[in-house]
């Protein structure tokens, strides 16, 4: 609009009556012009912090001796951790098969054990043992975290050594699998490696890995040592460690386990890809399966230990009674080195696919990964 026509407008506006000069159109406002777009990066938004949810667990469960003679007196310990960082009062705690004892443990300070013992007879081929702390969860721990509350162990009770053969049986199993803290159990529960995939929060464990991470003490020349120390013949020593050695690895490499809740923070991850963190530590006794089971039966054991031996050796005088008795010493040793470990340290990343911010700021680990640090069992 030009100056002239602005001001006759204005001048007709004063001689019309006052409602109609208000209906006179004001000049539109010129347009707003559009934003310049910008590249700005979205917010960062804070990575979720790893949080150990356990808050009470059996760490070991223990038989003194893990392969007692009938009539023998066996001793039951029973280790309880507070994982938490706060004392914990009135813990309850049940333990049950060849003996029974329940209590409650009146003050746990943050992250200390608690033992508790009791004893039984040995009285047949067989016990079993069970210990469970925080029956009720009392201490409302989440279902992935309860794994390790509950410990079970099968034992074997053994016949009296009566011959050569049942000596340097009798032998092999006090140092060699009758301690799965030491003896044949050290060599290789230093080397082992979860392999596996993550799927969201649960780790899936497609077996586990001897490492011979180190070497000093991860091989079986070690093994056999520990045999040959105690006094057991060379080639009788010789045997039985081809024997555990194949069994061991031929479990590991079959040991299958899904442990859901592993990876509590791949659940909705703020990032294209999970940095690695530590799994939630998990008994091996989460896992195993029928083929992995399979490889520490008294039965295959047995089987394998014969294979292993001379006919001069397996046809001796009360050789039959010792190999039985050793495979199923062997078979229950095993168990009770399944109860008694934890996993810990297994660490694991992977990719986020649904990421795209600003719509999807979060989403769930898809195909992640195990590796990095070696898993490292309980002792």
């Amino acid at each position: 609009m030009t100056t002239k026509t602005k001001r006759l407008v204005q001048k007709t506006a004063k001689l019309l009556p006052a409602g109609l000069a208000a209906t006179v159109p004001a000049q539109a406002a010129p347009p707003a012009a559009p934003k310049a777009p910008t590249n700005a990066p979205q917010q960062a938004v804070k990575a979720i912090k790893f949080v150990d949810t356990n808050v009470a667990r059996v760490a070991a469960l223990r038989a003194n001796p893990v392969l007692p003679r009938v009539g023998q007196l066996v001793t039951v310990t029973v280790f309880i951790i507070n994982d938490s960082d706060k004392a914990l009062s009135k813990v309850p705690y049940v333990l049950s098969g060849a003996v029974t004892k329940q209590g409650v443990i009146s003050n746990l300070a943050a992250h200390s054990k608690h033992a508790i013992t009791a004893t039984f007879t040995a009285q047949s081929s067989k016990y079993e043992l069970k210990a469970v702390v925080d029956p009720a969860n009392v201490f409302k721990e989440p279902v992935f975290a309860r794994r390790n509350n509950e410990v079970k162990l099968d034992g074997a009770v053994l016949p009296a050594a009566t011959s050569p053969w049942g000596q340097y049986a009798a032998k092999a199993m006090e140092a060699g699998f009758a301690d799965v803290k030491g003896g044949m159990f050290k060599s290789y529960r230093l080397g082992t490696s979860v392999q596996g995939t993550i799927m969201a929060t649960a780790l899936h464990i497609s077996g586990l890995k001897i490492t011979q991470a180190n070497s000093s003490t991860a091989n079986p020349a070690v093994t056999k040592k520990v045999l040959t120390d105690a006094g057991v013949p060379d080639d009788i020593a010789e045997a039985i460690n081809q024997t555990f050695v194949t069994c061991y690895k031929n479990w590991a490499s079959n040991y299958r386990a899904v442990i859901p809740g592993a990876y509590p923070a791949f659940a909705a991850f703020p990032g294209p890809k999970a940095p690695p963190m530590p799994a939630i530590p998990f008994p091996l006794l989460a896992g195993g399966g029928p083929s992995a089971e399979m490889e520490i039966s008294p039965a295959t054991i047995e089987n394998r230990l014969r294979g292993n031996l001379s006919s001069e050796r397996k046809n001796a005088e009360g050789a039959d009674a010792a190999i039985t008795a050793m495979a199923i010493a062997m078979s229950a040793s095993f168990h009770t080195f399944m109860a008694m470990q934890q996993a810990t340290n297994v660490m694991g990343s992977g990719p986020v696919p649904s990421f795209a911010p600003p719509y999807v700021p979060v989403g769930p680990v898809v195909s992640g990964t195990v590796g990095g640090a070696t898993t490292h069992l309980d002792t």
